[in-house]
């Protein structure tokens, strides 16, 4: 059943458009099978897809964004601050300053307002974003 399975996605990424086109719902799939579809897709494949009924097109930006943030994603390079909402590259966590943290002691005795880590199991506040903001975050970030 893993082999017909994945033989679909496969036939589903490679021909997304002419999937589209047929006048079908998406929102039957199962969150697993668009996890998996998420997986597939990269950045530059789901911005090139047409999908002006929206069929599936957030769904995948929805998990991409997910992946990323949560750090399933492989070699997944943001994380988002919990205080202020910015985005932030993680490898450079430790040198950034928050401006909503409250101040803190390091070990050296400097004064340091690091970003809190958002906890990416909250989906509702990321649901409420738009595609058009995941995609402008993706873009901007050039994650392929």
């Amino acid at each position: 059943m893993a082999a017909l399975e994945e033989l679909c996605l496969s036939y589903i990424h490679e021909n997304i458009d002419s999937v589209l086109k047929v006048p079908i719902d998406m929102s039957c799939l199962s969150e697993g099978l668009v996890n998996k579809l998420t997986k597939i897709f990269t950045v530059d494949k789901m911005q090139a897809v047409h999908d002006p009924q929206d069929k599936i097109i957030s769904q995948l930006y929805f998990g991409k964004l997910t992946d990323l943030l949560s750090g399933n994603a492989p070699d997944t390079a943001i994380a988002s601050c919990c205080l202020c909402g910015s985005l932030y590259a993680r490898s450079q966590e430790a040198r950034l300053i928050c401006e909503s943290a409250p101040m803190r002691i390091g070990r050296n005795g400097s004064v340091t307002r690091p970003h809190e880590r958002w906890a990416a199991s909250t989906e509702s506040s990321l649901g409420r974003m738009s595609t058009r903001l995941l995609k402008a975050i993706l873009e901007i970030l050039d994650l392929t």
